[in-house]
C-alpha cells in the first residue's frame, strides 16, 4: 500500500459525520446485545452477529475519522474489514432463516460461505505485499479531517461482487416473502427492507464514486438510519416475536385447506391442502376473487358477519371424488384492529357426514326394532291377560262352589273331596296370578303401593295361615320374631306374597318331620326377613339358576309342582321395594332365604326411590 499526502479545497468539519456515527454505534451495539438475548428465535443468532459486525465496522470507521495518525488509520482501516466481510454473510443467513429457509445451512455450506470473507480478511492485513485490496491509498486533510482517496485491487472487486450477491440474494428472499405475506407482516417487512437497502445504496454510491462524497464512506452513516429502522421493527412491530418461519411447517402441513384474502376478497395465498382440494395451483388462483372458487361465498360472508355460528357446507370434487367441506371465515386485523383481509378454512367433513348418515340409519333401525319389540311385548302382555282371564273365568265358580260344598256337606269322604278341590283350585288361581305378575314385571308394569307396615303383625298373620298347611304336610313350622319391630314402608300385600312364596318353597322341599322357621330381625337401616329349612340344600350350579323365571331344578325338585315363577317374582317384588334377596345353602343341611326392606325412618327416601322406579 502506498501512502501520500495531498490537500484539496473546500470546507468540511468531521462533526458532520461523527455525531450520526456515534448514534449508529450506540444503536447497533444495544441491538447486538439485545438480539443475543433473543438468539433462541429463528434467525436470532445471525441477526445478533449482523449487528455486532455493523458495530465493529462503525467503531473502527469512527476512530479512523477522528484519528490523524497514518499508522493508526492503516490499522483501523484493516479492522473495518472484520465487520465489512461479516455483514453480507450474516445478512444472507438471517434473511434465509427468517423467511423459513434455515434448513439450507449445513455446517459444510456455512464453511463454504465463509471462504471468500476469510480470504479477503487475510489479504487486507497483508495488502502492502500485493495490493490486491487497495492498489493505491492516498491520505489528505479536508476541514480538519484526515480522509483518504484510494483505488481498489482485483480481489477487492471479487469480494465486493460476492458481497453484493449475498445482499441481493437475502433481499430477494425478503421481497418474495413480502409479496406473499405482506398483508400479514407488512410492517416487519418494511423496516427490514429499509434496514438493508439504505446501507447498500450508500455503499454503491461510495465504492463506484457515483457522487462526490469528498472521501467519506456513506455506508457506516447509512447504518445509523437502518439501525433506527431495525430498532423500530423490533420494539414497535415485534420483528422477532412474529416470525413467519413456521409457515412451511404449520400452514403447509395443515390437513385443512387455507386461503388468505385481501380486503377485496381476492386470494393472496393458499396452502398445499387448499390447492389439492380445489384442484387448482396457487399460480392460477392468486389474485382471483374468492367467488370463483367458492360459489357459496356470499352465504359464508353473511354467516360470518351475523356471528350466528352457522356452518356453511359445500361439496367439491377432490382427487376425482365428491367430498364435503365446512367453510369458515376469520378476519385478519392489524394492530389498530383495522381489517386487512380474511382467512378461509376448508375443513373436510366427508367422514363426519358419512358417520352421521350411518348413525342416523342405525337410529332408524333401532327405532324400528324398538317399536317392533314394544309391539311384541304388548301382544305378549295382551295374550297373557287374555289367558289369565280365560283361565280364571271357569275357576272362580269352582272355587266358590267347592267352598260352599265344604260347609254344606256333612259326611266323608265328600267333605275331604270338596276341600281338596278348593285347595287345588286356589293353588291354580295363585299360579295364574304369578304368571300375570311375572309378565308385568318383564315389561316394567309391575307396581307396588308402599304404606307403613307393622311387620310383626304381618308375619304373625302369615304364620297363622301357613301353620295348617305345614301340619297337613307333616312339617314342623316355627315363628321366631321379636315382640315388636320397627315400622316398614312397604306394600303389605306384596310382602305377604313374598313370605308365603318362600314358605311354600320351603314346605315343598323339606321332608316330613323337617323344620321350617320364619324369622325377622333389625339390621342397620333395614329389616331382614328369613325363611330357614332343613331340607337337602342346593348345589352351586342350582343356586345360579334359582331366581330365573320358568326354572325348575332337577333331582328331588322334579316332584315339585308349579311353573318355576315364585322365586323370580319374589325377587322382582323385593327389588321394587329397593331391597335385596339372597340365599345361603349347603347340600344335606338345608337353605336359608333372606330379603331386606327399608325401615320407616327411610320413608321419604324410599318413597322417592320407589316413585322413580315406577315412573
Amino acid at each position: 500500500m502506498r501512502l501520500s499526502r495531498r490537500r484539496t479545497g473546500g470546507v468540511l468539519t468531521y462533526t458532520h459525520y461523527i455525531v450520526p456515527l456515534l448514534l449508529a454505534v450506540t444503536v447497533s451495539g444495544l441491538l447486538a446485545t439485545y438480539l443475543w438475548r433473543r438468539r433462541h428465535v429463528p434467525g436470532g443468532v445471525a441477526f445478533s452477529v449482523l449487528m455486532s459486525a455493523v458495530t465493529v465496522w462503525l467503531v473502527a470507521y469512527t476512530l479512523w475519522l477522528v484519528n490523524n495518525g497514518e499508522q493508526a488509520k492503516d490499522l483501523l482501516a484493516k479492522l473495518e474489514y472484520v465487520g465489512i466481510v461479516t455483514v453480507p454473510v450474516a445478512w444472507f443467513v438471517f434473511a434465509a432463516q427468517y423467511t423459513g429457509h434455515g434448513r439450507w445451512f449445513t455446517p459444510a455450506r456455512l464453511a463454504a460461505l465463509a471462504v471468500i470473507p476469510i480470504a479477503t480478511l487475510a489479504l487486507t492485513w497483508t495488502n502492502q505485499m500485493h495490493g490486491l485490496i487497495w492498489a493505491t491509498y492516498t491520505l489528505y486533510r479536508e476541514g480538519g479531517v484526515m480522509l483518504s482517496d484510494k483505488t481498489y485491487g482485483a480481489w477487492f472487486w471479487v469480494h465486493t461482487g460476492y458481497s453484493y450477491v449475498l445482499v441481493i440474494a437475502g433481499t430477494l428472499l425478503v421481497i418474495r416473502w413480502v409479496l406473499s405475506y405482506s398483508h400479514l407482516y407488512r410492517y416487519q417487512a418494511t423496516v427490514m427492507l429499509i434496514g438493508v437497502l439504505v446501507p447498500t445504496v450508500g455503499n454503491v454510491l461510495y465504492v463506484f464514486k457515483l457522487v462526490d462524497l469528498q472521501g467519506v464512506d456513506l455506508t457506516p452513516l447509512a447504518f445509523s438510519l437502518s439501525g433506527l429502522m431495525l430498532a423500530l421493527g423490533i420494539f414497535r412491530f415485534r420483528l422477532l416475536d412474529i416470525v413467519p418461519v413456521a409457515r412451511d411447517t404449520i400452514i403447509e402441513g395443515m390437513r385443512d385447506g387455507l386461503l388468505v384474502l385481501d380486503v377485496q376478497d381476492r386470494v393472496v395465498d393458499m396452502n398445499i391442502a387448499a390447492q389439492r382440494i380445489t384442484g387448482l395451483s396457487s399460480a392460477k388462483v392468486i389474485g382471483q376473487p374468492i367467488t370463483r372458487l367458492l360459489p357459496v361465498w356470499d352465504e359464508v360472508l353473511g354467516a360470518s358477519r351475523a356471528g350466528s355460528g352457522k356452518r356453511t357446507e359445500i361439496t367439491l370434487s377432490t382427487d376425482g371424488l365428491q367430498r364435503c367441506y365446512e367453510v369458515s371465515l376469520s378476519a385478519i386485523n392489524d394492530r389498530r384492529e383495522v381489517a386487512t383481509g380474511g382467512m378461509v378454512i376448508l375443513h373436510d367433513i366427508t367422514e363426519q357426514k358419512r358417520m352421521e348418515s350411518e348413525l342416523q340409519e342405525s337410529y332408524q333401525r333401532e327405532l324400528g326394532l324398538r317399536q317392533e319389540l314394544e309391539g311384541e311385548i304388548k301382544k305378549r302382555l295382551e295374550f297373557t291377560r287374555a289367558l289369565v282371564h280365560e283361565l280364571r273365568t271357569p275357576i272362580t265358580p269352582i272355587m266358590l262352589s267347592s267352598e260352599v260344598l265344604a260347609t254344606e256337606l256333612k259326611d266323608e269322604p265328600a267333605i275331604s273331596l270338596s276341600k281338596s278341590i278348593h285347595r287345588s283350585v286356589t293353588h291354580l288361581n295363585n299360579r295364574i296370578g304369578e304368571l300375570l305378575d311375572v309378565a308385568r314385571g318383564e315389561v316394567g308394569m309391575l307396581q307396588i303401593d308402599p304404606q307403613p307396615v307393622d311387620l310383626t303383625q304381618l308375619l304373625r298373620d302369615v304364620s297363622e295361615d301357613m301353620s295348617p298347611v305345614a301340619a297337613a304336610q307333616g312339617k314342623i313350622f316355627r315363628l321366631d320374631v321379636p315382640e315388636t319391630l320397627p315400622t316398614l314402608l312397604a306394600d303389605a300385600a306384596r310382602v305377604r306374597q313374598v313370605v308365603i312364596n318362600l314358605l311354600d318353597n320351603a314346605f315343598k322341599f323339606t321332608p316330613q318331620g323337617g323344620h321350617v322357621t320364619l324369622m325377622a330381625r333389625h339390621q342397620n337401616s333395614s329389616m331382614v326377613v328369613s325363611v330357614q329349612d332343613r331340607g337337602r340344600g342346593m348345589s352351586p350350579e342350582e343356586l345360579q339358576q334359582l331366581f330365573k323365571p320358568y326354572q325348575r331344578l332337577g333331582g328331588f325338585r322334579e316332584r315339585a309342582s308349579g311353573l318355576g315363577l315364585g322365586l323370580a317374582l319374589s325377587k322382582s317384588l323385593v327389588e321394587l321395594h329397593k331391597g335385596t334377596i339372597q340365599v345361603e345353602s349347603e347340600q344335606g343341611k338345608g337353605s336359608t332365604f333372606s330379603f331386606t326392606l327399608p325401615l320407616k325412618a327411610d320413608t321419604q327416601a324410599a318413597e322417592q326411590d320407589i316413585a322413580a322406579t315406577q315412573a
